[in-house]
């Protein structure tokens, strides 16, 4: 829980940085994806072995995607694509 909050914060502290300067050259997906091969490429000749379990897949990665997607993403968009959304929910109640 502890490190969801801490991503979660750590992500919007540098979308705000990215928008308070302005930044065009590289998106801030960019800068994530660096900084996650950076961590991995020292943990990994750093001489820790890190194994990706579903759990901390489901609590911590996934909770920080699906944050990063729905703060970027325009009102009028979502209310355009809200039945699509409601439509694959409904679907898969019965799946």
């Amino acid at each position: 829980m502890i490190l969801t909050l801490g991503g979660m914060m750590t992500y919007m502290l540098l979308g705000a940085i990215w928008q308070r300067f302005n930044f065009k050259f590289l998106h801030e997906t960019g800068i994530i994806l660096m900084i996650g091969i950076a961590v991995g490429y020292g943990l990994h000749h750093g001489g820790y072995a890190l194994e990706l379990s579903e759990a901390l897949l489901f609590e911590f990665c996934l909770p920080l995607i699906l944050f990063a997607e729905g703060y970027n993403m325009h009102p009028k968009e979502f209310f355009r694509k809200i039945r699509f959304s409601f439509s694959y929910g409904f679907m898969m109640v019965f799946i």
